[in-house]
């Protein structure tokens, strides 16, 4: 999720920061054609405050249903 408050994106299970250039998980939609770009860029993630997982909680096992 992306704080207002301290502009960083959280992680939505442990709350870490997300570092920048840190892998993470992430939920967003393909583009609609395979001639887009597959990568998003980080204001778009902030307007959809997308549920974002760092590393370590993404290789745990949990619901990801819930994120």
């Amino acid at each position: 999720m992306y704080d207002q408050s301290d502009r960083n994106f959280h992680c939505d299970h442990c709350h870490k920061i997300i570092e920048t250039g840190e892998m993470c998980w992430t939920k967003w939609a393909f583009p609609p054609s395979h001639l887009k770009a597959q990568v998003k860029p980080r204001k778009e993630f902030e307007w959809k405050n997308a549920p974002i997982l760092c590393s370590q909680c993404s290789d745990k096992e949990l619901d990801l249903s819930k994120f």
